[in-house]
């Protein structure tokens, strides 16, 4: 009598957690955020990578990539502190030059309201026998509309003050070269001057005395 052999079947192997596609783009999205995205690409990344250790969590058997939604939890939150520190570095080389154009505006502003006052005493001394208002207020509202135009405003402190203000003398014969005008406030180490004959123009501080005595 001949005894059966049984036949042994191999165990099949366990299925392998599947790795789903959000840990992968969590930490794509992380790499990417160090180098160029920044906070663009740091924020999903690490929502993904919560997500998919969650899903994990739940379900290990099954869902895997943990490791991956791990690691890009870690290198989005890494591309969140490269984005503040290079926007922190770019607000840096930026304020000098945000500032240098608001004081060239600010400076181009003055220049042109001197210049309209500048034809507005040149106007009131046609009218007056080439004798010059006592001060810039006489000018309004005959030659100037209002009397924004002869005050400068700080945009640094935000002060106002009237431009400085100072008439040749009536024994003057040649005062085309007389500074009548004199901008309060300092913008960037330079004062803006208007002189009788009509030139506007800036000059450097500190200021010759000679040149600030009699303004008013």
């Amino acid at each position: 009598m001949t005894e059966s052999t049984p036949t042994l079947t191999p165990n099949a192997p366990a299925p392998q957690p599947k790795t789903p596609a959000i840990s992968v783009w969590s930490l794509v999205l992380g790499i990417l955020s160090i180098f160029c995205l920044w906070i663009l690409g740091s924020i999903p990344a690490i929502i993904l990578g919560i997500v998919g250790i969650k899903k994990a969590n739940e379900n290990p058997q099954e869902v895997g990539g943990k490791g991956l939604a791990l690691a890009g939890i870690i290198t989005g939150s890494v591309g969140i502190l490269t984005g503040i520190a290079t926007m922190g570095m770019y607000a840096a080389i930026m304020m000098p030059a945000v500032a240098g154009v608001q004081a060239q505006a600010e400076k181009t502003v003055v220049m042109n309201d001197m210049r309209q006052v500048s034809f507005a005493l040149q106007a009131y001394t046609l009218d007056h026998e080439m004798k010059y208002p006592a001060s810039l207020a006489d000018l309004v509202p005959d030659y100037l509309e209002t009397d924004e135009f002869i005050m400068q405003v700080n945009d640094v402190s935000g002060e106002s003050a009237l431009f400085l203000y100072r008439p040749p003398a009536a024994t003057t014969e040649d005062f085309s070269n007389t500074v009548l005008l004199l901008s309060p406030f300092p913008i960037q180490g330079e004062r803006v001057v208007a002189y009788a004959d009509g030139r506007v123009e800036t000059i450097p501080e500190p200021l010759d005395s000679d040149l600030e005595e009699g303004f008013e």
